[in-house]
């Protein structure tokens, strides 16, 4: 049989695989490949194959960082206003009891703090994990959406919600059912717990919904009959004269209180290295009085005796 069969054959077809995937390429019909087709082919190849590699180190990497932080002592922490926790100031800079304490933990611990403004919860339960890994005051029972990718603190700081109306308007208020049809000052995006937020969807208990700022002045000027707001949030609101409007708190009352919750630092479970070393300066803030001290700045007095370095750390850490 003649050689000469192998010029004259249909063209064969080969697999080629590129990042996993086949492509049937025909085979030249003279068997024979020049020298530009060759090098034409092996660049085409050579650039393919570097395209993969750098898809599939891009791949691994972004594995990786999730894995393993790039700087873990380093942490980004959502805050928002919750007076007077978080306050911030008209030059944007922010202070507040849980601030001013996450200061002192993380100089104690050299772990490296920013502060990111972060009004929005869906934003925030967006950037968990990415941008934000670490927010102050904060109760477990908040964020049970996020429950496997957090780890919190010792407790910091424990307080309580309360009801705060017009008195003689409500008597024997024991639970959200004895408010059913009546209309209620909120703040925007907080969640209250023991069937409020549940009777606020349902649509039993209106809802007049404000931001920290506004809220207290709606009960005070007689635009609403009651409002939920933070004990410790009223206290320093009353005391540090907030208002430029005449008003008579005597004239309101307490007619419900919350439970007590507990404060922590959340950290993100990539994070959770770091709370051993937090509960070790905890610790000390507690039996040293710092944390009182701290507390004291925003108080009724609104003024600290002897001022709280947050630039260092005011004990030898253990």
């Amino acid at each position: 049989m003649s050689d000469s069969r192998a010029n004259t054959v249909k063209p064969e077809k080969v697999q080629t695989t590129y990042c996993g995937i086949h492509k049937v390429m025909p085979i030249q019909k003279s068997g024979f490949r020049t020298i530009s087709s060759w090098t034409k082919g092996g660049i085409a190849s050579l650039s393919i194959h570097f395209f993969c590699t750098v898809i599939v180190v891009m791949f691994f990497s972004t594995l990786l960082n999730k894995a393993y932080p790039s700087n873990e002592n380093s942490l980004s922490v959502a805050v928002s206003p919750w007076i007077p926790w978080r306050i911030q100031s008209d030059d944007g800079s922010w202070g507040g009891i849980a601030i001013d304490t996450l200061r002192v933990i993380t100089v104690c611990t050299k772990t490296d703090l920013e502060l990111l403004d972060i009004k929005n919860a869906k934003r925030m339960r967006k950037e968990w994990g990415r941008r934000i890994n670490a927010e102050s005051a904060i109760s477990p029972f908040w964020r049970k959406a996020e429950e496997s990718s957090s780890s919190y603190t010792s407790p910091l700081f424990s307080t309580s919600d309360i009801i705060l109306a017009k008195k003689g308007v409500f008597k024997n208020i024991q639970s959200s059912k004895d408010l059913h049809g009546e209309k209620v000052g909120v703040t925007v995006g907080y969640y209250y717990p023991e069937g409020f937020t549940e009777a606020f969807n349902a649509g039993k208990i209106q809802t007049s919904p404000s931001n920290s700022k506004n809220l207290l002045p709606k009960l005070l000027r007689g635009r609403l009959k009651a409002i939920i707001i933070n004990e410790n949030e009223l206290q320093y609101l009353l005391s540090n004269n907030q208002y430029d409007f005449k008003y008579d708190i005597d004239n309101f009352e307490v007619i419900y209180r919350f439970e007590t919750v507990l404060l922590h630092v959340r950290l993100h479970r990539d994070y959770q290295h770091l709370i051993p070393k937090f509960n070790a300066v905890i610790e000390q803030l507690n039996s040293s009085g710092i944390k009182e001290r701290i507390q004291s700045k925003y108080s009724s007095s609104g003024k600290e005796k002897e001022p709280i370095s947050l630039d260092e750390c005011p004990f030898k850490p253990n």
